[in-house]
């Protein structure tokens, strides 16, 4: 059995609660705090509540918006499907909640608005690796390492949680998505990094990226590491 499917329920059926929010792209390995308020998303999340606990984190496409589409926004069609690790309900109903994300995923159909959030049946990916030589994703870790410190803030090179990130016992996989998640990449660019489970392939393309985060502009005003809550 995969380390994913050891992750999932016995009865999960491919079908997923749909979290849409404009410009988060959520990876696994990344705990992002969540301010939920908007009434049909209170419900989804006291749904997975009840139940297994799990949300698909999907991000709209706005470049795809058209006036017919402004009930059901389109979609990117890569999604993270994610758990809740811990919530607080406050007086007002709305919820602070904290959504660890589990896998990567492939919308393959929209189900019928029968309730009030939108549903999808999605195809998870587990990772894989395409070298049996360990040296490989040895080499891959370094430079992205590398790059990253030369990429980032130097206020931010002192927090602890990029320190266990960068000098701890990170698997290749887990580094990529967390970089991804923290770097200010585009939406499309995000969106191909989620959808793939390549390792070594998916830190390719992060490395090929590093370039365009040159304008030290755009890093000064990347999101903080960690996150802070987004809201729907």
């Amino acid at each position: 059995m995969s380390d994913l499917h050891q992750q999932l329920p016995d009865d999960f059926s491919g079908i997923v609660r749909l979290f849409p929010l404009p410009e988060l792209v959520l990876f696994p390995h990344v705990v992002q705090p969540l301010y939920v308020f908007e009434p049909r998303y209170v419900e989804m999340f006291e749904h997975a509540l009840m139940s297994d606990h799990l949300i698909a984190m999907a991000t709209l496409n706005s470049e795809t918006l058209t006036e017919n589409a402004l009930s059901e926004p389109p979609l990117h069609p890569h999604i993270c499907l994610g758990k809740i690790i811990t919530h607080a309900k406050k007086e007002n109903g709305h919820y602070n909640v904290l959504l660890a994300g589990l896998a990567r995923g492939t919308i393959l159909e929209e189900l019928p608005q029968d309730r009030l959030y939108r549903r999808a049946r999605v195809r998870l990916m587990d990772d894989f690796s395409s070298s049996d030589d360990p040296a490989v994703q040895d080499e891959l870790q370094d430079l992205l390492r590398e790059h990253f410190l030369q990429s980032i803030p130097n206020k931010l090179e002192n927090q602890e949680s990029l320190n266990q990130l960068l000098h701890g016992e990170t698997s290749l996989g887990m580094l990529v998505d967390v970089m991804s998640f923290a770097l200010p990449l585009s939406i499309s660019t995000k969106q191909q990094l989620l959808g793939e489970p390549n390792v070594e392939y998916r830190a390719k393309l992060l490395l090929d990226h590093f370039d365009a985060l040159s304008d030290t502009s755009k890093l000064l005003d990347s999101p903080p590491f960690p996150p802070d809550f987004s809201q729907n």
